[in-house]
């Protein structure tokens, strides 16, 4: 419950502010994904699926 409130009071005071939490939420959606596609990971799995696939 304290968290709960004290995330309302954030959203609160930066509402007051003029944030829109909209867009930030969406920035952040957006920052995730890019993240994820550059991952180690996911550049490796392209790489093997580009050269293993014209052997």
């Amino acid at each position: 419950m304290k968290e709960a409130r004290e995330k309302r009071e954030t959203a609160k005071e930066k509402l007051a502010n003029g944030v829109d939490l909209g867009k930030v939420r969406k920035a952040k959606k957006r920052s995730a994904a890019t993240n994820a596609e550059n991952s180690f990971e996911a550049v490796a799995r392209e790489w093997h699926t580009k050269f293993t696939a014209d052997q």
